[in-house]
């Protein structure tokens, strides 16, 4: 009896193996189809001339800055008035009373890189991840205690915006890039913008491997190792960004990992218009250029 049932047993061992690898196959074929699109699709999205996109982004967060205020100015006057507008992205919906019944429509309100997106993405209870993809928003996410990074954009993807986002009680926020090897993500573009890291972060706000990263007009009140880090020479646009230090951990915002100053010495980290307080301080290679520099046109 013992010997027919450990025969059966392993007849049924015999059968599972092959459907578990045809499953893998299967996920593989998946996986490997979605790679070549997005390469494919890299190659559309891609900016030739990305610093054109900081200064859209600057030119358009300027007039809706210069519009609030004035707005502000009529309405001390007055206890009741026009709808008011904050940001140049809640600009394009928070006024229009009906903008819940065409949530689709708020995928024109994308700034930075991803203002050629055309629909959103659902996130899982891991964080958002956007593997191979291209022109992705995301907007007004508040991410914490997630099973790994709370927001991974990787193999292949660009035209990326994350903005208006709270961020809180995490140790690896956001990874721009997996692997030093994939080398497409040199075209990766990223804007980070508007978000509030907060509480109970550690590190990686973000992480960049490659590319280029606006990180512009955001509020960074904790980290514990580093806020901005990069490993294979990506280019980094800081622009108006308050880096407050936490009171224990480390001061400096920036890190580049393990490596040696002669491996990043040339890499173009750039800084214009940060505020810094509690100690927090930029390492001394990071380029302070002047307010013409990438400033809104006329």
């Amino acid at each position: 009896m013992g010997i027919s049932s450990y025969s059966f047993f392993l007849f049924l061992f015999v059968l599972i193996i092959p459907t578990l690898k045809a499953h893998i196959a299967e996920y593989d074929e998946y996986w490997t189809a979605r790679e070549l699109e997005a390469i494919e699709n890299l190659d559309k999205a891609y900016h030739s001339n990305p610093e054109e996109v900081v200064r859209h982004y600057n030119d358009h967060f300027s007039r809706t800055m210069l519009e609030f205020y004035i707005t502000k100015r009529v309405l001390a006057e007055s206890k009741k008035g026009p709808c008011e507008v904050t940001n140049h992205v809640d600009s394009c919906w928070r006024c229009d009373p009906d903008w819940e019944k065409n949530r689709k429509k708020l995928a024109n309100c994308a700034p930075g890189f991803a203002r050629g997106t055309t629909g959103g993405k659902d996130a899982t209870e891991t964080g958002v991840s956007i593997f191979g993809s291209t022109n992705v928003w995301l907007d007004h996410l508040a991410l914490h205690h997630c099973a790994d990074g709370l927001i991974d954009v990787i193999q292949g993807s660009t035209a990326v915006t994350v903005s208006n986002c709270h961020f809180t009680d995490h140790n690896d926020v956001m990874l721009f890039g997996a692997s030093d090897s994939y080398s497409a993500d040199k075209k990766m573009q990223v804007t980070v913008a508007l978000n509030h890291f907060g509480k109970g972060l550690v590190e990686r706000m973000p992480r960049c491997r490659f590319g280029f990263i606006h990180v512009v007009n955001n509020d960074y009140n904790h980290w514990f190792l580093y806020a901005i880090g990069g490993t294979s020479n990506p280019t980094i646009i800081s622009q108006g960004n308050r880096y407050s230090a936490p009171g224990f951990g480390a001061k400096e915002v920036t890190c580049r990992g393990l490596l040696k100053p002669g491996q990043w010495k040339n890499w173009n980290w750039v800084s214009q218009g940060d505020h810094f307080e509690n100690g927090a301080f930029l390492h001394h290679q990071v380029i302070q250029v002047p307010a013409s520099n990438l400033a809104p046109t006329k």
